[in-house]
């Protein structure tokens, strides 16, 4: 079918539960710190804005891992309490992929350059690359994460050894 219904908003997203205060000079050291200090008022709020918590906080780890500010365990404990809020919210499609649309809208809300392409590369690298050991800016994260972003898609369209650039 052409037309898909609306999905209802809910009323309480992860941008109104949040409180915007950190300013670390990091792009996700802000985010990962301002859902820290919110953490309390998600966990009284909805499934829905736990769930968009989750999202918003593992994709935040993965940046930080990245980019040297957190160490591999942190970011394996931000993708362990990522599952376990998986395991305790509404299990269909539809649920987890607004909550991962809302978390999406608040990471947006600290830069213009997180997409939920970003997102998805970020946590990519984190899971399947070595990471080296050293402090990136968020300038040379956001480029490093483009840049792999786009060797994949090459590869992925012109794989090796088929005569293509």
């Amino acid at each position: 079918m052409f037309f898909k219904k609306k999905r209802p908003t809910p009323e309480a997203t992860l941008l109104s539960v949040v409180a915007k205060t950190m300013n670390t000079g990091f792009v996700f050291w802000n985010v990962n710190d301002d859902l820290g200090h919110s953490s309390q008022a998600i966990m009284a709020s909805t499934p829905f804005v736990k769930m968009s918590y989750g999202y918003a906080r593992r994709s935040a780890a993965a940046a930080l891992y990245i980019q040297g500010l957190l160490d591999k365990a942190g970011y394996e404990h931000a993708v362990a309490m990522f599952k376990a809020l998986q395991r305790q919210t509404d299990h269909t499609v539809e649920f987890q992929e607004s909550a991962a649309a809302d978390a999406s809208e608040f990471l947006k809300s600290y830069h213009y350059l997180i997409s939920s392409l970003f997102e998805k590369v970020a946590i990519q690298i984190a899971n399947e690359y070595e990471i080296p050991k050293r402090r990136l800016s968020d300038t040379e994260l956001f480029a490093e994460v483009f840049d792999t972003a786009h060797a994949v898609l090459r590869d992925r369209l012109h794989p090796k050894g088929t005569g293509a650039p």
